[in-house]
């Protein structure tokens, strides 16, 4: 069985599913030649989670969904991964942490005290960033709404890639927020 396995099975295993903390994961997916490239970041994300008791997922995918460029395959890996967590922070693969000191609950503490149903958090002051955001997972039971909000964006993908290649290849998966 893999490390990465091995972490998630103790995160998973860890306490009974009535306690109150919050569970966290950090989750990132990268073909294995980005994986490589980026040892470093990938570093300092597992070691922030150490730090704080966090799920350290990297998922790695060697094949495209649906003949997609790879960042899209982080759709299909937060669907797997949203039943375990109160919170998945999504994080590309080449994003460093440099303040390990912070907390996640920092950036989803408004969204604790908003009103019912925030559900995202994505937004690098310029705009939509698809690139770090938190979605509120479904440890307590799947959520309808956000489950649509992946298949539309999934969808509306699908409908860019087929409009226009050249945009797609140059936004990903972020073009169809801008």
């Amino acid at each position: 069985m893999s490390s990465f396995m091995l972490l998630l099975l103790a995160t998973l295993l860890r306490g009974d599913a009535s306690e109150r903390r919050q569970r966290f994961a950090v989750i990132s997916t990268a073909t294995p030649d980005y994986i490589e490239a980026n040892e470093e970041a990938i570093g300092s994300r597992r070691c922030y989670c150490l730090r704080h008791d966090y799920a350290f997922v990297l998922e790695t995918t060697s094949a495209t969904v649906d003949g997609r460029d790879p960042h899209w395959n982080k759709l299909p890996v937060l669907r797997k991964y949203l039943p375990y967590y109160d919170w998945v922070f999504f994080v590309d693969v080449d994003i460093f942490v440099t303040n390990s000191s912070v907390q996640l609950a920092h950036f989803t503490a408004p969204a604790e005290r908003a009103r019912p149903g925030t559900r995202f958090i994505f937004n690098d002051g310029i705009g939509v960033n698809s690139g770090a955001f938190f979605v509120r997972g479904w440890r307590g039971g799947r959520d309808a709404w956000t489950a649509a909000f992946l298949e539309r964006w999934w969808h509306l993908g699908g409908e860019m890639r087929r409009a226009n290649r050249e945009y797609e290849s140059f936004l990903r998966d972020q073009g169809e927020w801008m």
